[in-house]
This record gives C-alpha cells, structure tokens and sequence, in this order.
C-alpha cells in the first residue's frame, strides 16, 4: 500500500482505514474465537504473536516509505521511535478487542471509523467532543 504523502491527513488515513477493511472483517467473522484468545483467561502466545507481527510488519513499512528514505535516526531516536511502535501496536490490538466488544451495534465500517478517530484524535480529544455535542 502506497500511501500519497502530500495528500491532506485525512485523506492519508482514509486509505490506510480502506487498505484495512479485509482484516476488520475478518475480525468480525472471527469475533468469539479473537476475544477468546485474546481474554484475560485466553493465550498469551496469541497476542503476541499477533503483537511481534505487527510491530514487525509497521517497521519494515516504515522503512520503506518515501518520506522516510535516508532518514538517520541516532541511538536514542530510533530506541524512542521504537518505544512509540509498541505502544501505538499495543493500543491498536486493545481497540479493535474492545470495539468488537459491540459488533452487534457497531458496522465494520464504523469499527474502521473509531480506528480512524483514534489514530487522528486522542480519546480525550473525543470525549470532549462527545460531550460538548450535548
């Protein structure tokens, strides 16, 4: 997926929610299975094995995009940018759990929403918003 830089932000993270709408809906086909799996009382080898491939997967993604060729991170750079990688891999694998938490009330397509909102606004960014549309 080659994602058009110089594009708006919005748009940006429009394909990228696009690229994404095979693997909501695989999610949804194996909701009880992945909420099983990924409960307190299922396996850890799952989730992180789900967690090394993502992180995995966004770093050898990241390397490769344009905006990013020749950029030279010193030690202490790339150990922060890291540290972001897991975090933001490990936030990603908890909202899709909790989102399909409500698959009986939420499409894929509002699931792929909420992940859009999350990467675009902070979740407090969003209860505030929620709450002052009230």
């Amino acid at each position: 997926m080659d994602v058009d830089y110089s594009l708006p932000i919005e748009k940006q993270f429009e394909t990228v929610l696009n690229s994404a709408k095979n693997t909501i809906a695989f999610c949804f086909e194996r909701k009880e299975e992945i909420q099983t799996l990924l409960s307190d009382n299922g396996d850890i080898r799952f989730y992180n094995l789900i967690y090394k491939t993502s992180c995995d997967e966004f770093l050898k993604r990241a390397t490769t995009m344009k905006s990013t060729s020749g950029i030279k991170l010193s030690s202490k750079q790339r150990l922060l940018f890291d540290i972001n990688v897991q975090v933001f891999v490990h936030c990603m694998i908890d909202l899709v759990s909790v989102l399909l938490k409500y698959d009986d009330r939420l499409s894929p397509y509002d699931v792929r929403q909420s992940i859009f909102d999350f990467l675009h606004k902070t979740p407090l960014d969003r209860i505030n918003e929620i709450i002052q549309d009230n």
